[in-house]
């Protein structure tokens, strides 16, 4: 752990942070367990839940620095749109693929 810590009082490291359960159990055990400072940063989703929002909240409220990304939302919905799409089209390769076994 010492070779993580911040040698300059800044963040030791950067957690993905979903508000998720794993997220949270992550972020949480580096401050109080190994006593680092993480910095916990958030990619937004489209569509973000209110649990989701509640429990970044949460977490946010137990002394962490925070980080919202988010895209434009033309850019954010034409990724989305074109992830389905592949999404869709590999889900019918697999399902050619498993029926000519």
């Amino acid at each position: 752990v010492k070779d993580i810590r911040s040698k300059k009082n800044n963040y030791d490291c950067v957690v993905p942070f979903s508000g998720g359960k794993d997220s949270a159990s992550v972020a949480l055990r580096l401050k109080n367990e190994f006593k680092l400072n993480p910095l916990l940063v958030t990619y937004m989703p489209i569509i973000p839940t209110q649990i989701g929002i509640h429990n970044r909240q949460t977490i946010i409220n137990e002394g962490f620095d925070h980080v919202h990304i988010s895209t434009n939302g033309k850019i954010s919905r034409h990724l989305s749109k074109r992830f389905f799409i592949q999404k869709i089209a590999w889900t019918k390769e697999i399902s050619k693929e498993s029926e000519q076994i």
